[in-house]
């Protein structure tokens, strides 16, 4: 990842990052692209950061169908970070299901 450069294939929220987002294998074997934000101080850029990626990023790169399945998560407590993934992950809709 180049931090959301010219050219890039990774959003600019993602800056930063040193290696590929998160991809785990779900039951039905479709991979899920995690974008984890871990949060710290409440600041109104990373705020605006937040709601780009929920609302705007993660939904269009879904919709398009071509880079695989994406997901945004805020993790509120880095010592929490491994329950919330993992609980994240489990109500993440399989291939196929309906979003609730």
């Amino acid at each position: 990842m180049n931090g959301g450069g010219e050219g890039s294939s990774s959003p600019p929220f993602a800056a930063g990052a040193s290696s590929p987002p998160f991809t785990g294998g779900t039951e039905g074997g479709a991979y899920l692209n995690l974008i984890i934000e871990v949060t710290g101080e409440r600041y109104d850029a990373k705020a605006t950061k937040v709601v780009t990626a929920k609302t705007l990023w993660v939904p269009a790169v879904n919709n398009h169908g071509g880079f695989g399945r994406w997901a945004f998560l805020e993790v509120q407590d880095p010592w929490n970070a491994e329950t919330e993934i993992r609980a994240f992950v489990d109500t993440v809709p399989q291939v196929g299901e309906s979003q609730p």
